[in-house]
């Protein structure tokens, strides 16, 4: 049992350096648009992950995934965008002051848009999950 893990664990750093290599290899090697494309590859490698972890295994239908997942990118937008952007953006309507001066690193954008999004999936999953078959879909439509 111990040499299987070992194997499994071995594999994992192994391919987790490798994709660091390609990925710092692609950095460097591939135009922007290239890099364009694989980072929506990747986002809908994601997405289609989520949802087969919810339907194919739970199979209970929810659409919630989706729209914390779209929490999820609109505050890391929010929070890396130039206060130039959001001013050219939000013309009619001022973004809420305390976001109009704000541009954060890239990784800390995401582990804060991660955190927001858990939140409200939270606030949402709390009642929601209670329900089952059908009535899950149709709570988590309303979201």
């Amino acid at each position: 049992m111990d040499e299987r893990k070992n194997i499994k664990t071995t594999l994992t750093l192994v391919s987790l350096v490798l994709l660091a290599g390609i990925l710092y290899w692609g950095q460097n090697n591939l135009s922007t648009f290239q890099i364009r494309i694989l980072n929506l590859a990747a986002i809908f490698v994601i997405l289609g992950v989520s949802m087969n972890l919810v339907i194919g295994f739970t199979g209970m239908f929810s659409l919630g995934h989706s729209g914390f997942m779209c929490i999820g990118a609109y505050t890391a937008a929010i929070l890396t965008m130039s206060p130039e952007s959001k001013e050219l953006i939000y013309f009619m309507e001022p973004i809420v002051p305390f976001l109009a001066h704000v541009e954060w690193p890239i990784f800390a954008a995401v582990i804060m848009a991660a955190l927001i999004s858990a939140l409200f999936g939270f606030l949402i999953g709390f009642p929601a999950l209670r329900l089952r078959d059908d009535y899950l879909a149709i709570a988590t439509l309303g979201f």
